[in-house]
């Protein structure tokens, strides 16, 4: 009996499994049929959408990084298409006239704001569009970045593609030769003269000074305490001829001095780059485009140093460059383009951007995550984090037009050996005449 009983309670238990692995069986096929139907839905949801076809400009020379963004940003979105325009020269000049024709791309790479949002109809402000987005957070990118963007209360400029201070280099091949040791963090403008002047030797200068590079001069300026116009924009008179100026501007004169100022050299671009890398300056103020080329110089061992303060303990002030994406006013898909928008400035288009090794990207936690403070651009990202003032040309429309006045007194300074004072007094009522009109 007790064999019958234990044989008829496991065959009992045998049927209890194959009915439970049969049930589960079961439920495990309706899950997943349930899966493939919601996938099988989305993806007609996804072919149901309508083509859409962006255009998008810029000026930007790195356009690989740009043409892997659009790939990704295509592949999570098939029924978008971009097309992709890089203008070569004469960038700004070029989209005002493809406005004027009517045939401006939805999406445009900018930075001079006001020049675009007093040129009319070029571009779209964008607060609308942040204040119905739930999933854009403006406090994920470095604040100055959106200073750049913003004009008269409102973001117009766009969402920030990426962000580079200036910063000061130096060649450490230089230094070693001539048994000088390697600039530190709150090194001062005297430091710097006497820096300058013991590493010039034979065929080699200390720095690479040029009497047209204005914007270069800001960082210096704002440190000392100065800027160059108001806050409304509206004059330059007690701002650009003040003594904060006067005294940046003498030390900069003694710096040109002892520089390599008559190497030939421009204000664009990465004016002093090529200079640095074949050794006949041991330093130069520049944003972090030269990194990556600088890396494959061979031979070439460099470190990344804050530029000088006026005096010890004094904070850095630093200038920054950037750029953004922005939205053309007369574009007829401008929800497409707002998300295009979105992903360029975002996680996903700051991580191709930074692992490209261009530049720091706008969002702190991507340089975090991509490990960029371990390398050179790590100093970079120390000075973004410092408290600055906003740039100047985004006060006004004319800035840039007064800055020509400023330049010329600058140069006439540097070259002349122009009287400080009265240089920078003339100067002033030129851009008081420029910024007034």
């Amino acid at each position: 009996m007790v064999l019958v009983l234990s044989l008829f309670t496991a065959c009992a238990k045998d049927k209890v499994v194959e009915t439970v692995t049969e049930t589960e069986t079961a439920k495990e096929a309706e899950t997943e049929t349930a899966t493939e139907t919601e996938a099988a839905t989305e993806v007609e949801a996804v072919e149901e959408l309508e083509p859409i076809t962006l255009q998008v400009t810029t000026w930007d020379s790195e356009s690989d990084y740009i043409n892997e963004i659009i790939d990704q940003y295509e592949a999570a979105n098939p029924h978008v298409t971009v097309e992709f325009q890089y203008i070569v020269q004469g960038y700004d000049e070029k989209v005002q006239i493809m406005n004027a024709s009517g045939k401006t791309p939805d999406v445009l790479m900018m930075w001079n704001t006001p020049a675009y949002v007093e040129s009319g109809g070029v571009v779209e402000p964008l607060d609308a569009f942040i204040a119905a987005d739930d999933d854009i957070d403006m406090d994920q990118f470095y604040p100055v970045t959106l200073d750049w963007a913003k004009y008269k209360g409102q973001i117009w400029g766009g969402l920030p593609k990426d962000v580079t201070p200036r910063a000061m280099y130096y060649n450490k091949g230089a230094f070693d030769a001539a048994g000088v040791a390697y600039p530190e963090d709150g090194w001062t403008w005297a430091d710097f003269i006497e820096i300058n002047k013991a590493v010039t030797v034979d065929d080699q200068y200390g720095f690479i000074a040029l009497a047209g590079h204005t914007y270069m001069l800001q960082h210096f300026i704002w440190s000392n305490g100065g800027q160059m116009i108001s806050d409304d924009g509206l004059s330059a008179s007690g701002y650009v001829n003040s003594q904060e100026v006067v005294e940046t501007i003498a030390w900069y004169k003694e710096v040109y001095d002892s520089s390599a100022s008559s190497l030939v050299a421009s204000g664009d671009a990465n004016p002093g780059n090529a200079e640095f890398m074949s050794g006949k300056v041991a330093m130069m103020d520049n944003g972090s485009w030269p990194i990556a080329s600088l890396r494959d110089e061979e031979g070439l061992e460099f470190g990344v140093v804050v530029p000088p303060v006026p005096a010890e303990g004094v904070p850095f002030k630093p200038v920054v460059h950037s750029a953004t994406w922005s939205m053309y006013a007369g574009s007829e898909q401008k929800d497409a383009a707002w998300d295009f928008i979105k992903f360029c400035a975002g996680p996903d288009g700051a991580r191709i951007i930074g692992a490209s090794g261009f530049s720091t990207t706008a969002l702190p936690v991507v340089n975090e995550e991509l490990g960029l403070a371990d390398t050179e651009l790590g100093k970079f990202m120390e000075i973004l984090e410092m408290p600055t003032n906003s740039p100047e040309f985004t006060k006004s429309q004319y800035y840039w037009e007064s800055d020509g006045a400023f330049g010329a007194a600058v140069a006439t300074i540097l070259l002349n050996d122009a009287d400080i004072q009265e240089a920078l007094d003339g100067a002033a009522l030129e851009m008081d005449a420029i910024l007034g009109q």
